[in-house]
């Protein structure tokens, strides 16, 4: 009788452990992703913009053979940015914005031609 409680006692616990689980996955697939493509000509600053309540950024240049530049304010990525090498990306794991706030990236590409910028950006 003791081994079958003990039994069955696992057994619950499993199932208690394998239904937090899945709410926990459950949770982190339901949660809401925007992609964006934002395209930038030679020596042009675009805007980048990550939606209120983001908790996680990334931003990537399509052509991963050209460095691109980005600031946190207008005109500034022609004086004070972070150049970001080719193929390299700009990614924000633990970004907790504002649910009402979003927030703006400039980015700049120096290279002929025009190039895309992708952004994926996680609720």
């Amino acid at each position: 009788m003791r081994l079958r409680n003990k039994l069955l006692t696992a057994i619950v616990l499993v199932i208690v452990i394998c239904s937090v689980a899945y709410a926990n996955i459950d949770q982190l697939i339901s949660r809401a992703v925007t992609i964006t493509n934002t395209t930038a000509v030679t020596a042009t600053e675009k805007a980048v913009v990550i939606p209120a309540g983001t908790k996680r950024a990334f931003i990537k240049c399509r052509d991963a053979t050209v460095s691109w530049k980005y600031a946190f304010i207008s005109t500034n990525t022609a004086t004070i940015y972070v150049t970001v090498p080719a193929g390299g990306s700009w990614s924000e794991t633990s970004l907790n914005l504002d649910p009402e706030d979003g927030l703006t990236i400039y980015v700049l590409q120096a290279s002929g031609g025009s190039l895309v910028f992708e952004g994926e950006f996680w609720k």
